[in-house]
């Protein structure tokens, strides 16, 4: 996926993050970013500002994760937003992922439905046998 102007990956995130061959590691030195990341007109350091916030045990940051996976212009950047929500989602946050099951990209689409598979929430069964019908 091609990513242009605020979509632009960061070389310390690598090509395989959050996929088996690099997991939620960086591939290069993260002191870089800045602390007020989470307000940077790149999606990327948005992306990056909430993981890490996450990691410290900051939940709240589930919902700026799925803004950002509704508003973002890159497909790359909208498909780790709902991998992490995927997989580190807590309460209602979790169910809200069915917003992207009819979203225009279709990869979108197929990273919102494989994140409801990882959120492990029986409450979205219907909405996507729905999606899929």
């Amino acid at each position: 996926m091609i990513s242009s102007g605020s979509c632009v990956r960061p070389a310390f995130v690598g090509e395989s993050w959050l996929l088996p061959s690099q997991g939620f590691e960086y591939v290069g030195d993260l002191s870089l970013v800045s602390s007020q990341a989470h307000e940077s007109e790149n999606d990327w350091l948005q992306l990056v500002a909430s993981f890490e916030r996450l990691k410290r045990g900051d939940w709240s940051v589930c919902r700026d994760l799925l803004q950002l996976s509704k508003s973002s212009t890159c497909d790359d950047v909208r498909w780790c937003s709902l991998r992490i929500i995927g997989h580190a989602s807590v309460g209602d946050c979790r169910f809200t992922i069915r917003e992207l099951f009819g979203h225009p990209a279709l990869e979108t689409r197929e990273a919102a439905y494989e994140a409801a598979q990882y959120a492990c929430d029986l409450r979205l069964i219907e909405p996507l046998l729905e999606a899929a019908r």
